[in-house]
């Protein structure tokens, strides 16, 4: 039995149901549905900046869903414990900045478009402090530093990366995105 296999699989169910909270609200988003009146949008849905937070809650739910399964897949075809952890946090970085950078690229153009507040900003800051030190650690990992590879690194990865998702999740749910 691969270490960790139990808390992957626990990743990947929170990971499912977190997607499945954002699609339901990106669905109830739309014109004229209860979320958007929540969110004060009478008759355009979801305005630019939440409509891109609920993306990015998908995208960030859905990715550690799929990564929880790489170290499982990586085992059964024979992989000693030691490379899985090594493999699976390479597949990780390399994940995360081909999603990382694109989403930057977005998120810098749409706020060209408007003025961010104080909080948004903040929470902007936040999160991609999230990412970047769950990137940091898996780097670390997969070249092996400090000593071998090990499932911790993963591990927090995926679980900040689920936490991003998360707390786009509840702000956007409260408002504070607008």
């Amino acid at each position: 039995m691969l270490e960790g296999a139990q808390d992957l699989y626990a990743i990947a169910e929170f990971a499912i149901g977190l997607a499945g909270f954002a699609a339901i609200a990106l669905v109830l988003g739309r014109r004229d549905s209860a979320l958007a009146l929540v969110l004060g949008r009478r008759s355009g849905g979801l305005d630019p900046a939440s409509a891109f937070a609920v993306r990015s809650m998908i995208v960030s739910a859905v990715g550690p869903g799929f990564l929880a399964f790489v170290p499982i897949v990586l085992f059964r075809l024979g992989l000693e414990p030691a490379d899985v952890w090594r493999a699976a946090s390479a597949a990780y970085v390399t994940a995360t900045i081909g999603f990382a950078a694109p989403i930057a690229l977005l998120q810098r153009r749409n706020h060209r478009e408007r003025v961010e507040g104080q909080r948004s900003a903040f929470l902007s800051f936040g999160l991609w402090i999230l990412v970047v030190v769950s990137v940091l650690a898996n780097l670390a990992n997969a070249l092996g530093i400090p000593a071998g590879s090990v499932v911790g690194p993963y591990l927090l990865g995926l679980w900040m990366t689920l936490a991003v998702s998360g707390i786009l999740f509840v702000t956007m749910v409260f408002g504070f995105l607008s």
